[in-house]
């Protein structure tokens, strides 16, 4: 007899505790039948409570889950959400806010969306409310009702919520600002910078970042600040304000508040009459930023490794879920790597700012522009092109009084990468320049160290468990050290351009160890080999880090005039920070580099290596190769500074000698291969380019000529 088959009883699957649909549910019911926005979160029921729930819901699924997120956008999430702003429980309305927020902070193109929703309408008529419930809270006023006594409980959280969606929507587009700029929040905003201590320092920052965010470049702006002097009053107590550490970020803030309006605050309001608001502002903020560089990375490092590996850490929940649970009380080793998270903040913006000053007012009593060595400027645009052989090269019978005259201009200009100039240098002035003193003997120290990688900075070298367990810690390390570097190369790029490159002289070995420090950085950063500009899938960060390296290294080699410590492996890893990268501007600050190494005397054998090199990549232009017209323009510039005069002892043996005459005629017609109906701009470039180098070689043949 067969064996019997018993007819299984069907199993009831468990109830969704949460009622939320999960992805896959969702998706079934999208297969099967159109579905409604309601359906997936009741957020226009009828019942309040169930209103509340749904918009609290969203908050945690937009932010915890990218495939639930895609589902509830495409099912017009945002409008449903901005709609409930209006409600009118105001529980409904702190959720939805909530839910707004974190979508903005997960995807910031989001805030294209909520912007055509009109989200600013609501959140504007939001403002007026909380500011009411606020000023009860700082005066002691009694408590009016139970929903004034619910309203000062949550009006922190409600409000670092608005203000977080004006501010991530303000970094959206112009006309987005434009909106914002009408909202007149300015008030609301700075108000919060005068009572550091009597509101959550959470809300303090946020009204400070969004701030900072407004009064960047923002001239509708301004006039407000113009119109209300006690606004900078109150920004500049922030900065004077004697407040914990933990505090540190809002006088940061502050200071890049006032950076950004010192234009429009009056001479009224220094002690000096006729005092320089840029003069006047730096006073002001260069303490506290100096001071905000005092922290240790490399301790840090070591501390967020102890906290991630030890037993306190809860490992299972990641950091988007521990954001999307805000109330979950903290872990004492939680606690540690937030307050690194946020000292590293601090730190990026301070850099930021100091980047800013170094470019904008170091030296500028005594500093003078320099100028590229670039052949629009020093006439060797006149070569005609009409004057051109079949071949694109210059006619035997140009004019001997043309020929002189572009020698002459050549040899005027060749060389002067702005280390002379004709106004008197006042050394004892520079030594005595405040913001250069500080620059030199405080600043510079410090961006060294703080972009010295550590183990934590990149995630191929970090801790497995720590680099993914608190991504924005090694994040916020690398991000560091970017910016130490962006500081570093615009505090050398204002010393090359101070007349005479006083602190290159003045502070050479500074500069030079500089060189040395900047190669091992390189080599720390790419993990394997010193091949600066080496890039991996998944490593922008390292990427960018190493190409504002070779920024750096360029600097440094333009204000010691290319008299820099040589090691045998300098040139290899600067020519395979060409090769080796995508980006156009290593490859633009390669070039650079090498080009002004090659220009020195007593290097035949360094000035034949790169002399090939750059011939390498003109001579790949297309079709032949993929050289761009960036680093092509660049290769040429290099040329031309390199080899602009005979008396050179490098001109005969490797110019000569290799050929490189020839090569670059050769050189000339690739240029006519790029379509000017599809790539205009590049054939507008190749064009002038074109000029530049059949002048270079017209007068190359008038030299030999002597």
């Amino acid at each position: 007899m067969g064996k019997a088959h018993h007819k299984k009883k069907a199993q009831r699957p468990r109830t969704n505790p949460t009622g939320v649909p999960t992805v896959l549910e969702a998706a079934k019911i999208t297969e099967a039948s159109p579905i409604k926005p309601e359906e997936i979160l009741p957020l226009a029921s009828p019942d309040a409570k169930e209103r509340e729930w749904a918009a609290a819901a969203a908050s945690n699924l937009l932010i915890t889950d990218p495939a639930t997120r895609k589902l509830l956008l495409s099912k017009n999430i945002v409008a449903m959400l901005v709609e409930r702003l209006t409600d009118s429980v105001q529980e409904v309305v702190l959720e939805a806010a909530g839910a707004l927020r974190n979508l903005t902070s997960v995807d910031q193109d989001i805030c294209i969306d909520m912007y055509q929703k009109d989200v600013l309408t609501p959140v504007a008529a939001l403002i007026p409310q909380i500011s009411v419930v606020i000023d009860r809270i700082l005066t002691n006023a009694p408590v009016a009702d139970e929903k004034d006594t619910e309203a000062r409980k949550t009006v922190w959280d409600f409000t670092e919520n608005i203000i977080s969606i004006i501010w991530s929507m303000s970094e959206t587009s112009d006309k987005v600002l434009k909106a914002i700029n009408k909202l007149n929040i300015i008030p609301f905003l700075v108000s919060f910078l005068s009572v550091t201590d009597k509101v959550p320092i959470k809300v303090v920052i946020t009204a400070g970042q969004c701030l900072n965010t407004l009064t960047d470049d923002n001239k509708d702006i301004y006039f407000q600040f113009q119109t209300h002097p006690e606004y900078a009053q109150q920004i500049v107590s922030a900065i004077n304000a004697h407040i914990d550490e933990d505090k540190l970020l809002v006088r940061v803030l502050a200071c890049g508040i006032l950076m950004n309006i010192r234009e429009t605050i009056g001479s009224a309001s220094w002690d000096e009459e006729n005092a320089d608001p840029a003069a006047e502002v730096n006073k002001l903020v260069m303490p506290v930023l100096t001071e905000s560089l005092e922290f240790d990375l490399q301790r840090a490092a070591e501390e967020a490794v102890r906290a991630v590996t030890s037993e306190g850490m809860r490992r299972q929940d990641t950091e988007e879920i521990r954001a999307a649970k805000p109330k979950q009380p903290l872990t004492e080793e939680e606690q540690t790597l937030e307050a690194i998270e946020k000292r590293l903040q601090t730190l990026q913006l301070s850099l930021e700012l100091l980047s800013n000053i170094c470019i904008e007012d170091t030296g500028e009593a005594v500093r003078e522009p320099s100028s590229h060595p670039s052949p629009t400027d020093d006439g060797w645009e006149d070569a005609d092109e009409t004057m051109l052989d079949e071949d694109g090269m210059p006619e035997d019978d140009a004019s001997d009084k043309a020929d002189d005259d572009d020698a002459t201009l050549l040899a005027d200009t060749a060389m002067i990468d702005d280390t002379t100039t004709s106004t008197p240098l006042d050394e004892n002035l520079l030594r005595s320049n405040p913001i250069l003193h500080t620059m030199t003997y405080t600043v510079f120290p410090a961006l060294v160290r703080l972009a010295t990688p550590t183990s934590l900075s990149f995630p191929a070298q970090a801790v497995p468990t720590v680099s993914t367990n608190v991504p924005a810690i090694t994040n916020g390390l690398a991000l560091v050290h970017l910016r130490a570097l962006e500081c570093l190369n615009n505090f050398l790029l204002a010393m090359c351009e101070v007349p005479t490159r006083w602190w290159f002289r003045e502070r050479k070995e500074d500069a030079v160890n500089a060189w040395n420090w900047l190669f091992a950085t390189a080599e720390q950063v790419a993990g394997t080999g010193v091949r600066v500009g080496d890039e991996e899938s998944g490593q922008e960060m390292r990427g960018a880090v190493l190409e504002a390296v070779v920024g750096c290294l360029w600097m440094v080699a333009r204000g010691l005039n290319g008299d820099v410590p040589l090691a045998p492996f300098h040139i290899p890893a600067l020519q395979g920070s060409y090769t080796s990268t995508v980006s156009d501007s290593m490859r633009v600050k390669s070039i650079g580099t090498l080009g002004v190494i090659a220009r020195r005397q007593g290097a035949v054998d360094v000035n034949k290596a790169v002399g090939h090199f750059l011939l390498g990549i003109l001579q790949a232009l297309p079709p032949k190769g993929d050289t761009t017209a960036d680093a092509a323009i660049e290769a040429l510039n290099a040329f031309y500074d390199i080899y602009a005069d005979a008396e050179f002892d490098y001109d005969a043996p490797v110019f000569v000698a290799c050929g490189f005459f020839p090569a670059l005629k050769g050189v000339v017609p690739a240029t006519k291969a790029i379509d000017k109906r599809k790539q205009r701009d590049l054939r507008l470039r190749a064009d002038e380019a074109l000029e530049n180098l059949t002048a270079f070689i017209k007068y190359k043949e008038s030299e030999r000529k002597k």
